[in-house]
Formats: C-alpha cells, structure tokens, sequence
C-alpha cells in the first residue's frame, strides 16, 4: 500500500504547479522513484527508489547553489 502512495504521489508531484520539476534530470529522479515504487508493489527488490531519490535531492542542490538567479518580471 505504501508503495501505490508514493507511485502516486510522484504523478502528483509531476502534475504539480507549485513543484519544479524543468529539470530533465530531475524528472529521470521521479521516473526512477515511480518505477521502483511499482517494482517493490510487484515483490521485485531494486534500488530505484533510493537511486532516484539521490538523483533528485543532487540535481535540486546544484540547481539551488550552481544557478544565475533569475530576473523576476518585475524587475524588468
């Protein structure tokens, strides 16, 4: 049951507006998430959620610290 919730709730966090997810990598984290949580609901033991979970928290501290800031609208 715990693994059908977090299958869902990486559908709700890609259909989210308030999540960023531009991010193609951090799409590949939530798609790695998704299909591991569909993998241990089929009794298949894999690291795809902890890799996806990795993969996500990496791209979203390099993202947060390695960026530009970006201009807001009303600066223009």
């Amino acid at each position: 049951m715990i693994y059908l919730f977090l299958f869902a709730l990486c559908i709700a966090v890609e259909l989210s507006l308030k999540i960023n997810t531009d991010n193609i990598l951090k799409k590949l984290g939530i798609g790695f998430i998704a299909v591991g949580a569909l993998a241990e609901y089929d009794h298949h033991h894999t690291p795809l959620i902890v890799i996806g979970i990795v993969i996500y928290f990496v791209v979203n501290l390099c993202t947060a610290y390695c960026s530009k800031p970006k201009r807001r609208i009303i600066d223009k």
